[in-house]
């Protein structure tokens, strides 16, 4: 005769005084929470969507119906002896999504 027994080891981890053990969804959401505390200059532009600085200032932040839309709303435009464009995230990210199909159309036509 034969007998199955079931054993359930116990695994004891230390972890050190200086770390902690967080889920999944709460490292992510740290993660997002952290990048976006800081304003994003125009590297941090171009990392996360994959277009170039020029794209960005000739589609986007030079294009007067966006300029308005922008300007003083979620992102800094450069002024005497400052370089780049710096921009709130939350908002700028939020601008991106809503206007994406009016900025699709404005890359298209600074294509041709």
């Amino acid at each position: 005769m034969t007998q199955t027994i079931t054993v359930k080891p116990t695994i004891t981890i230390e972890v050190p005084a200086d770390q902690v053990i967080i889920s999944r969804e709460e490292y992510d959401r740290l993660v997002k929470l952290a990048d976006t505390r800081q304003w994003w200059t125009m590297p941090d532009l171009v990392a996360r969507y994959h277009m170039d600085a020029q794209w960005f200032a000739n589609t986007i932040f030079k294009t007067e119906r966006f300029r308005k839309l922008l300007r003083g709303q979620c992102v800094m435009y450069p002024r005497e002896g400052v370089k780049g464009y710096t921009c709130e995230p939350v908002a700028f990210g939020d601008f991106m999504e809503k206007y994406f199909p009016e900025i699709a159309r404005q890359a298209m036509k600074g294509s041709k």
